[in-house]
């Protein structure tokens, strides 16, 4: 027998707030799977479900979207020079430039509280 309404509001809450954690704290879906115990696959279809609702609901354009972007590389971005840079093209019109040396943790932070906006 299916699971009753209240046990999928119930459930859609729980895994609402384990995916916010996993957020806030910065670690991987497969990790994330590992600590709690739900199947990585539950996991990535809530977080796909849950991030296409959140989109829609704020009328963004790009709600079917998945979680790839494109990456074009430049002929300046290509070289070895220490100048070199990145540019990372955000939703909303937003975009950040990076040089080649930029701290990874720093710039997923910063990329994870941009796009919360």
């Amino acid at each position: 027998m299916g699971m009753t309404k209240v046990a999928i509001a119930q459930r859609r809450e729980q895994i609402q707030h384990l995916l916010s954690e996993r957020e806030r704290e910065g670690i991987s879906l497969a990790a994330l799977s590992r600590c709690c115990g739900i199947p990585h696959s539950t996991l990535a279809g809530w977080s796909t479900r849950l991030r296409r609702e959140r989109l829609k609901a704020a009328g963004t354009a790009s709600a079917s979207a998945g979680p790839f972007v494109e990456l074009v590389a430049s002929p300046s971005s290509r070289g070895t020079s220490p100048d070199a840079r990145f540019e990372v093209f955000l939703r909303g019109d937003r975009r950040v430039l990076v040089g080649s040396q930029f701290d990874e943790a720093a710039l997923k932070s910063l990329v994870r509280t941009l796009e919360a906006c």
